[in-house]
């Protein structure tokens, strides 16, 4: 019987960081979540808690190790600009990325600083000074990222991975009574492809981005401080692709809305974004929505997905038509 992604048991992987890193037993380990990686929360003997990441083997975005090195090395380059991010521990034999046996083969691992505090409002509840504070931390983030130079390989979030990759994964579950959705997705996807071309956006407004920015990534601590953490789908693309988690759709809330305008003040307060990357917000929101659904089908062959075939294409069109709202095509 073959196994696709294993389980591992947490007392074990507490014996492998013992072994491993330079940490004072006895480590207690938990499962903290089941994902795109499996999450474990360790406790070492005073207490210090600290996250152990298992990747999951055959991502769409990862090729080899050196994908996941880019990612650490990247982190331990924001945290020493000062970002506020979860970065790796170094082994003991000072590398950063480890391997291990695990049933369905070889899988890797890391071992990364705790990222207290709970998760910010994204209703709209942070509230306009918190709001701001986000927009700036996240103006930063990509600013040290401009900083951060690199000979491993990193994938693309462009257009044909937030575009192209979903609209083909759901073509697999279209049956006869999905055609028409599916056609409507295709015609709107196209249009926002064309759009965000013609607006020929500037060289700077394309880097490293976290790729995944939303509420469930960042935590507010009690000191009113932000921690970013989760770069596991870090790469390259466009900067206001960032913060389209945050950006209101059609049916937002008013505290929403002001949130979203004081994240952007915020953020155009440390990194100055053209009116293009404005104007383009809608169109990568929607991207976002597109995108969200092609990542799950993407790692659906190891993660599951709970997601109903026969309503695919349509809860994909309901999502890029909420995210447009309103918009205007205008170039």
């Amino acid at each position: 019987m073959r196994v696709v992604s294993s389980l591992l048991h947490p007392d074990d992987l507490a014996r492998l960081v013992e072994r491993e890193y330079d940490v004072a037993g006895p480590v207690v380990a938990r499962l903290l979540r089941r994902g795109f990686n499996d999450t474990y929360l360790l406790a070492d003997s005073a207490g210090e808690r600290r996250i152990l990441r298992i990747y999951s083997r055959d991502k769409y975005w990862v090729r080899s190790a050196d994908d996941l090195l880019f990612e650490l090395e990247l982190l331990n380059h924001l945290a020493s600009a000062g970002c506020p991010v979860s970065h790796p521990y170094p082994r003991r034999r000072g590398d950063l990325l480890g391997e291990l046996e695990a049933p369905e083969g070889e899988r890797h691992f890391a071992l990364f600083t705790f990222a207290p505090g709970v998760p910010p409002g994204e209703d709209g509840s942070l509230g306009i000074e918190r709001a701001r504070a986000l927009g700036t931390e996240i103006a930063r983030l990509h600013v040290a990222m401009d900083e951060f130079g690199s000979p491993r390989h990193r994938y693309h979030l462009d257009l044909e991975r937030l575009v192209d990759m979903a609209l083909t994964a759901i073509a697999e579950h279209v049956g006869p009574h999905q055609q028409a959705s599916y056609a409507e997705l295709r015609t709107l996807t196209e249009r926002l492809k064309a759009y965000i071309t013609r607006l020929d956006l500037p060289e700077h407004a394309y880097g490293l981005i976290h790729g995944d920015l939303y509420g469930g990534n960042i935590h507010l601590t009690s000191a009113g401080e932000f921690v970013v953490f989760d770069f596991d789908h870090c790469g390259f693309g466009w900067r206001a692709y960032d913060l389209t988690n945050f950006y209101p759709r059609q049916d937002s809330s008013d505290a929403k809305r002001e949130a979203w305008s004081a994240i952007a003040a915020g953020y155009a307060s440390v990194r100055a974004w053209s009116e293009a990357e404005q104007r383009a917000m809608p169109a990568f929101a929607a991207c976002r929505e597109l995108w969200d659904v092609g990542d799950w089908l993407g790692a659906a062959h190891w993660a599951g997905h709970d997601v109903a075939p026969e309503r695919l294409s349509q809860r994909a069109l309901d999502r890029v038509r909420r995210a447009l709202g309103s918009f205007r095509w205008e170039g």
